[in-house]
């Protein structure tokens, strides 16, 4: 009987062998895990969630069931010893590589000088699952494109690092726009988007002074003042900024009456 396709291996297609193996290579550690290879792992681990499966046992046996389109899939017997021992010691970052390359696909879109950017990181707490690595909780990183609904690249680590660590290691879009809050205050990440042609809105620390270089005429409701500013030249005595460039100061009163002021490296957009 001529095989037929089903729509569980048409969806794989969406991750190339090619394209895969290469990043499996990349991102392998240790010794193989047994007989579940890194396209084996993925594979049934996005059984997993499609088919809803509660358990390793749930999901053994929905493999099990199914022994003619195993070889198809690229898959062998799964047994709940090896892919347990497959999620506790093969890396993440070969899921990561997956969903990141999923990700830029699900939309025709490919940024350009309108496109937007919202950075920020969100707490997840797991539990004592991941307790051993993580103390109870990880930490989601994300750039999100709104217009899309969709990530366009993330990062998950341990609770306790810094939203502006792996910030400075996302890949940047020349001409795109990128807003983000107060927790990726780094003057060094700032120029980095300002040599990668990129524009970037934020708010202003109150501690961070700033020389006037012009005033411009006020436009817009709620825009309190428009200026073109310079940073200070030096952070310490020793340590000189790395944002040399000017940089605009719009002064906004929002619709809960507060006052906040923004700053960004777009010199030329209306206030």
């Amino acid at each position: 009987m001529r095989y037929q396709s089903t729509v569980f291996a048409q969806l794989l297609q969406a991750v190339p062998r090619g394209w895969f193996e290469r990043e499996a290579a990349r991102h392998r550690s240790g010794r193989a895990k047994r007989q579940l290879s890194p396209w084996g792992h993925v594979v049934t681990m996005v059984l997993a969630q499609l088919s809803g499966a509660r358990s390793l046992r749930d999901l053994e046996r929905i493999v099990e069931r199914h022994p003619g389109v195993l070889p198809h899939l690229g898959l062998g017997p799964v047994r709940r010893s090896t892919l347990c021992d497959a999620n506790a010691r093969r890396p993440a970052s070969l899921f990561e590589a997956v969903a990141s390359r999923l990700s830029a696909t699900l939309s025709g879109k490919r940024g350009g000088k309108d496109a937007l950017r919202l950075i920020d990181a969100t707490r997840i707490f797991a539990g004592k699952s991941v307790e051993a690595w993580a103390r109870g909780g990880v930490k989601l990183h994300m750039s999100f494109d709104p217009e899309a609904e969709r990530p366009v690249w993330f990062a998950v680590t341990s609770e306790r690092v810094n939203d502006i660590t792996p910030a400075k290691t996302m890949p940047l879009e020349a001409g795109a726009t990128y807003v983000f809050d107060k927790g990726y205050y780094d003057f060094a990440f700032w120029a980095s988007l300002h040599a990668a042609s990129c524009r970037f809105v934020t708010r202003l620390k109150k501690n961070s002074p700033t020389c006037l270089v012009e005033e411009r005429d006020v436009q817009g409701d709620g825009v309190l003042f428009d200026r073109i500013v310079r940073l200070s030249e030096r952070l310490s005595s020793k340590r000189r900024n790395p944002f040399a460039d000017e940089l605009r100061l719009v002064g906004v009163k929002i619709d809960t009456g507060r006052e906040i002021v923004l700053i960004t490296n777009d010199l030329t957009a209306p206030a």
